[in-house]
């Protein structure tokens, strides 16, 4: 099982740009609640919205 960060504010979207931001790299967008990313060091993890948020 992958790691996952939880989006609570804000969207996966702005999640993601932020993530990008600091090294990590985008792998596959899987829809707009959820995608798989990679970090600098090759280790992937999922970037999920809450289910109990809205965006």
């Amino acid at each position: 099982m992958l790691p996952v960060v939880t989006v609570v504010a804000g969207t996966v979207a702005e999640q993601v740009q932020t993530l990008i931001a600091k090294g990590a790299s985008l792998v596959e967008l899987h829809d707009p609640m959820e995608a798989l990313m990679k970090d600098p060091e090759g280790n992937r993890f999922m970037v999920v919205l809450d289910s109990a948020h809205e965006a």
